[in-house]
This record gives structure tokens, sequence and C-alpha cells, in this order.
């Protein structure tokens, strides 16, 4: 009897501790991180109580991402001749996930991704309220409304170039601004997919602000993003109403339209029509600050392409390119390569690319061998990740690598029917 009472009291627990990761995840990285931690103990504890069901399906994923933490261990601790245990703390989600969820499959999948939604939810009016703070002045003893960083702008030029509390890196103060609208557009997705696992409210709330907020990041990799999911959305989902189809067209359009103008994209389009597309060393911000890095990471790949430089060194080595082709920018700021295939060829060489590729054709795979909801979402998010990659070193951040790591997991290893869908509020 005490050990049946123990073990019901450690799933419960275990269960809402899962939930307050999903809900931190987009909130705070310390607090989410020492929620890994205690999930990953209380697995361990689980199995003294033989409380465990097995995953006896075969999963490549999970088997896969901790392949790829091996790959980055040996690449440490065998090819970087500076070697510390950082370089494989953040990348600890790669082991922890796999263990939780090849162990415990009665985790509770669909209040895990509510409880996601929730936090991004949250951490949107967070950073809004933050806004509205920082653009109340006081002057002279009266309170003035004041959202501009620099009255010599415009408002319109103030938000295209961050100068605007609302916008940018002003707003999104609690992650990076693409990793953040990445949160967003996927809290979009699952939203609009699972439906009957929210309320009206929380539908119409989150079509407000998740697509509001990733323009207010003003990343272009995060306005990619939310695209793809719309086109998702559009193409992909048998269930969507005429009307709601049309609605969706209007704001892929709006979306388009509001991208165009972008200056960033302005002036990318400027240089290609004056073919001023070549390499600048002193280039500053946008899109060839990133060729900059690029140049450099194919340049270390070129004399290192099978086992790369190590991940203790790869920063070290960008940084004496960076040097030597006299890319200013870079140096100063200590770029990473700016591309996950770029990076992790730096950091591992072939052998970390190689399961990188794997693990993205494995999702891919589980994919296209199901049909219904999860199909969607699994494929949104795979496209997601590959499209991520071409401009962020996703896995070199603890934001990127637990959001990677943690969804790949969850999304390979869940039922692709369920009832629970049914049970859902939704009033």
């Amino acid at each position: 009897m005490y050990l049946t009472g123990m073990k019901d009291f450690y799933a419960k627990y275990f269960k809402y501790i899962f939930f307050a990761f999903a809900l931190f995840l987009p909130l705070n990285e310390k607090v989410s991180t020492l929620l890994i931690v205690l999930l990953v103990i209380l697995t361990i504890v689980g199995l003294s109580f033989n409380n465990l069901s097995l995953n006896k399906e075969k999963n490549a994923v999970l088997l896969l991402l901790p392949i790829l933490f091996a790959v980055y261990g040996i690449s440490l601790f065998f090819v970087s001749e500076h070697i510390e245990f950082k370089y494989l703390e953040n990348k600890l989600s790669l082991l922890a996930f796999p263990i939780i969820l090849a162990v415990r499959q009665d985790v509770d999948r669909i209040g895990i991704l509510r409880f996601f939604v929730f936090g991004c939810i949250l951490a949107y009016l967070i950073c809004l309220g933050n806004s509205f703070f920082n653009a109340i002045v006081l002057e002279s003893g009266n309170f003035r409304f004041n959202p501009l960083n620099n009255d010599s702008r415009t408002f319109f030029e103030a938000i295209m170039y961050e100068g605007n509390v609302f916008f940018g890196k002003y707003f999104s103060f609690i992650y990076h601004q693409t990793y953040f609208a990445v949160y967003l557009s996927f809290s979009f997705l699952i939203l609009n997919v699972y439906k009957r696992m929210f309320c009206k409210w929380q539908i119409l709330l989150g079509n407000i602000i998740f697509p509001l907020g990733v323009i207010q990041t003003m990343s272009m990799a995060g306005f990619g993003t939310l695209l793809i999911v719309v086109f998702a959305l559009l193409f992909l989902n048998p269930y969507v109403h005429r009307l709601k189809m049309i609605l969706f067209g209007i704001f892929l359009a709006a979306l388009i339209a509001g991208i165009s103008i972008h200056p960033r994209i302005q002036k990318l389009v400027r240089d290609l029509r004056m073919n001023e597309t070549l390499i600048k060393p002193n280039a500053m911000d946008g899109i060839m600050l990133r060729v900059l890095s690029w140049d450099a990471s194919i340049e270390i790949i070129k004399n290192h392409p099978i086992t790369g430089v190590g991940v203790g060194d790869s920063q070290k080595a960008l940084n004496e390119v960076y040097k030597d082709k006299k890319y200013i920018h870079p140096l100063e700021r200590n770029l990473n390569a700016h591309n996950q295939y770029l990076q992790i060829m730096i950091e591992t060489g072939i052998f970390g690319l190689l399961t990188l590729v794997l693990i993205l054709t494995a999702l891919f795979y589980r994919a296209a061998t199901i049909s219904g909801p999860l199909k969607i979402i699994i494929f949104s998010f795979v496209i997601m990740l590959a499209f991520n990659f071409l401009f962020e070193s996703i896995l070199s951040r603890y934001i990127g690598i637990s959001f990677f790591a943690f969804f790949s997991c969850l999304l390979s290893n869940m039922p692709q029917k369920t009832t629970d869908f049914e049970k859902a509020p939704n009033k």
C-alpha cells in the first residue's frame, strides 16, 4: 500500500514538473535548466519504483540525439586543445530528453504542448509590459509616453532600425529575437492545429499575439519561420475552413509585403541589382555580416573536413580567420558561424553534420509515414529547423538546443491518434 502511494505521488508530481518545464522554457533559461535536472533525477528515482513503461518501438531520434552528444564529447576530449566542460553543459539536453522520454511513456504530451503555448503567451505579455514600462518617461514631474529611443527618427524608421521599445531587441528582452520568433511561431502552429486543446479565448488571444510578436521581433529569420507555419496551415491542413483560408491568405500577403519593405531586404535587393554582393570586410550588419562568418567557416572546413577543429577551439579558429582576412566586426563581436550546418562541421567535422542530417531525416520520415494533425506539426517543425539552421548556430545556445532536443524527442515519440484532444476545453 505504501509503495503504491509513493508511485502515485511520484507520477503526479513528475507530470506537474514536466508541465512547469514546458511553461518556463520560453520564460526563463535558469529555471527551465533546473527543471530538466529535476526531471532527470526523478526519472532515475522512478527506476526504484519500477514505475516504467519503456518504449518498445524503434525510435531513431531517441538514439541519434545521444549519438550527437557523444560526437560532441569526442570532439571536445580528443580533437580540441582547449578542454572545458562548459562546451558540453548546454548540450546535455541531447542526453536528458531521450532518457526521460524513452523510460517514461506515461508523459502527458498534450498537457506539455498546452503549457508551452501558455508559456509563450506569458512571455509575450511580459515583453509587452516591459515595453510599455520603458515607453513611459518622467519629465519635469509629468509622465510622457515616448516609445522612441532616438527622437531624430520617425516612428516608422525607428521600427525598422530597432529604435522603438516595442520592436527588435528592446521588445524581445527575454531571449534573442530569432529564437523568440521561433518559439512564438511554433506556438502559433500548435494553437491552430490542435485547437481542441484550448479554450476559444485562448485561441483568439494566441492568434493575435503570436504573429504580432514575431513581427515585433523584427527578425528576418523569424518572418521566414512564420511564413513556413502559415503555408503549412494553409496547404497541409485538410480541415481549414474556406473563410479561414481566405483570412490566412490575407495575412500571408500582408506578411510578405511587410518583409519586402524591411531595410535589410531592400539593401540586399539593391546590392544584387548593383552586383555589389562581393565580400566586404568592413560590413557592419545585415546579411553581409553573416556572409563574412560563412566565408571564414568554409575556410576552416576546407582545412579540417573530417574531424573539424574541435568544439573547444571553434571560436578561436574563427577569430584567427577573421583576423587574417581583416573581417573587423565579426572579430570584434566574436561571431560564430551563424549557420548550424557550417558550425557543426567546424566543431565536429563530417560526423557531426551526418548525425544532424540523420536526425532531421528521421523526423521527416516520421511525418511522411503518418497522417492527421501530428503530420502537420512534425513536418513544419523539421522545415522550421532546417530553415533556421541556415542563419543561426541553433545548437550553440541553450534556448536553441533545448528547443531542438525537447520537441524532437516529444514529437517523434508522440502517438499519432489520441482521444485526449477531444477532451480539451474548447469552450
